[in-house]
């Protein structure tokens, strides 16, 4: 997106910046620049730039914008209007961008992998998941209130406050009604000139109530904190006076950790709100994405709990120095540190405009995200990988990439023997210098095959498969393509974890602003990496768990940047088809081989991760 896209945009009368916001709650709680979220994602989305102009019904109308992959508002703007396009709905076109891709709970919690947004009006899809969310809320919630008193947790209730006199008495109350009575609520003021204390104090009757006065106002990390020093809970939850739970929630979530003691943290679903309408305008809920999590927040804090234990493993609690993130800056660090899973719950309200000093309305986002663009760039701390177990060679196709090639080979040949990892390099009509590099590595004993004219990545493959040493696995990477510390032994692990697994895949990140993103991730922060390994445009995502905890994902196609397979199974497939044999993907041809023919399974592992920069 250049200044010039957005000047226009923003100019052109027909993008209404309030209009967007309230008709998108996810631009709203992205806290980015509504302009560029249009022009970023928010037109991928379908979404409109104001009630005069018809995103999808532009496209559905003109197929030559959608073919073209124009953003439909700027082409109207440049084209369109001298043209007398019409701007508008296209009638029945739209249901085709509207139209949900899930039809059962299964495949609704697979697509809340990447897209943890449901905007309403909602599908009867969309109400047929909603309805067995309901029913696990409610026996997670049974299995808490059987608890025996000497067994079931003290969950302390962390709600921080400032010049909320007109809704937080709303938010206690929905606190008061739980379920689940073994609470106690901390409510911090942050140094409240209005009403607030007055309005919450007739709640302290409760014995399960206090009420902390801070003498001037420090901020809500300064104020959470406070709180969390005050807890005597086993559990820690979070609640702003601007939101509200509904009856079960605590049940749900404690149910949850007691079903799962070996969780330090868990985090459900919510539903969004404006004041003004009686129904929900979406629903947030995404099954536990550890890469989605460092692209951007899908978690919200009043649907996030976590066991008090979790803070110390995490660094402490929230950081006083950010005044945006804050949210998103713990839960990182929580997840960085400790197992946490998703429930899929829906006990939880949060509410975009009851209050008009939300942090959102007031912070200015771009220092704090400075900050965690710094902070996701470190590396994150990893136990030692185990050595590996078996041979692995690993097949490079390459065309052009001497720097790519030469961070590859430094960091294979400097930290593995050749008696566990051969490097062998198919080189596609590379100049004379990426040769003569090549030609280089012969001594250290890099296999290679040369050729002149630029043959397909099939074809490329398996002439690399066939030097291979008999017996060794086979790690595919494509030009660009550099595995992380660790990787190869995590995905060799991957694949060995079970019998029955033939593939494992990495995380395979792509820099900040790469073209692709998008497509296989729509909701993605333009300004930070992302991990493409899981894809809507792929669809690639077999079978999720119902209470996922971010770690192994079965799909059904492998994208081949990157990708594992076992000797065994490569053999019996016998490699990949040449383009000239099959003009359709050869690789989708052999995952689908796999799982249907030989029964065994494709799987992703967040615990490998490999950067792509092609």
């Amino acid at each position: 997106m250049s200044s010039v896209d957005r000047a226009e945009v923003a100019e052109s009368g027909l993008f209404r910046e309030d209009w967007y916001l309230n008709h998108y709650p996810d631009a709203a709680m992205a806290g980015v620049d509504p302009v560029s979220h249009y022009l970023e994602n928010g037109a991928a989305l379908g979404y409109d730039p104001g009630p005069g102009f018809s995103t999808c019904g532009y496209w559905g109308r003109y197929p030559d914008v959608a073919s073209a992959g124009m953003n439909p508002l700027l082409h109207y703007l440049r084209h369109g209007r001298d043209e007398g396009r019409a701007t508008g709905p296209a009638g029945r076109e739209r249901d085709g961008f509207d139209r949900k891709p899930y039809r059962n709970f299964s495949e609704f919690l697979r697509h809340s992998l990447l897209q943890p947004l449901v905007k309403a009006p909602f599908s009867e899809d969309d109400l047929c998941s909603f309805a067995v969310m309901g029913r696990i809320g409610a026996q997670l919630a049974e299995r808490a209130l059987s608890c025996p008193d000497s067994e079931a947790p003290l969950v302390s209730v962390v709600m921080p406050a400032f010049n909320r006199e007109t809704v937080i008495a709303e938010a206690i109350a929905s606190v008061l009604l739980q379920s689940y009575g073994r609470f106690e609520l901390i409510v911090v003021d942050d140094g409240s000139t209005d009403g607030t204390v007055s309005a919450a104090l007739p709640h302290a009757a409760d014995p399960r109530v206090r009420v902390e006065r801070c003498p001037e106002r420090r901020g809500v990390s300064a104020a959470r904190n406070r709180g969390i020093a005050l807890a005597k809970g086993a559990l820690i939850a979070y609640l702003d006076s601007d939101n509200t739970w509904l009856p079960d929630y605590l049940g749900a979530m404690v149910g949850a950790f007691l079903q799962s003691p070996e969780i330090e943290a868990a985090y459900s679903g919510q539903y969004i709100c404006r004041s003004e309408e009686p129904e929900p305008v979406a629903v947030r809920f995404g099954s536990y994405n550890k890469s989605l999590l460092r692209n951007h927040n899908y978690i919200d804090l009043n649907c996030f709990m976590h066991r008090s234990s979790a803070l110390e493993r995490a660094g402490g609690g929230f950081c006083e120095t950010l005044t945006r993130l804050v949210d998103w800056e713990l839960i990182l660090r929580i997840s960085r540190s400790c197992p946490m899973v998703s429930v899929p719950v829906l006990q939880s309200n949060y509410f975009h405009d009851r209050a008009d000093n939300t942090i959102t309305r007031t912070e200015t986002l771009a220092p704090a995200l400075e900050v965690m663009t710094k902070r996701l760039a470190e590396p994150v701390a990893v136990d030692p990988p185990a050595p590996l177990a078996g041979p692995v060679a690993v097949v490079v196709v390459n065309r052009e990439g001497l720097e790519p090639l030469h961070a590859l080979v430094d960091d294979l040949c400097g930290t593995y023997s050749r008696a566990d990892v051969e490097l062998i390099v198919v080189d596609n009509g590379s100049s004379a210098p990426v040769r003569d590099y090549l030609e280089s590595l012969r001594p250290m004993g890099v296999g290679l095959v040369f050729s002149d004219l630029d043959c397909d990545f099939p074809s490329a493959a398996n002439q690399g498969a066939a030097l291979a040493r008999p017996g060794a696995d086979i790690l595919f990477l494509g030009a660009g393509s550099l595995p992380g510390r660790g990787a190869v032994e995590a995905l060799q692990a991957a694949v060995y974890a079970s019998p029955d697994v033939a593939i494992s895949v990495p995380q395979i990140v792509v820099p900040a602003g790469h073209a692709d993103a998008g497509m296989h991730v729509p909701d993605t922060l333009d300004a930070l990496p992302c991990d493409v390994s899981l894809s809507l445009r792929h669809r690639n995502v077999a079978r999720v768990g119902t209470f996922h905890d971010g770690e192994r994902v079965e799909l059904d196609y492998a994208p081949f940047s990157c990708v594992y397979i076992k000797r065994e199974v490569w053999d019996r497939c016998g490699g990949l088809a040449a383009d000239g044999d099959c003009p359709v993907s050869p690789e989708r041809i052999l995952c689908d081989y796999v799982r249907q023919v030989l029964g065994m399974k494709i799987v992703y592992t967040p615990a490998a991760l490999a950067r792509h920069n092609a």
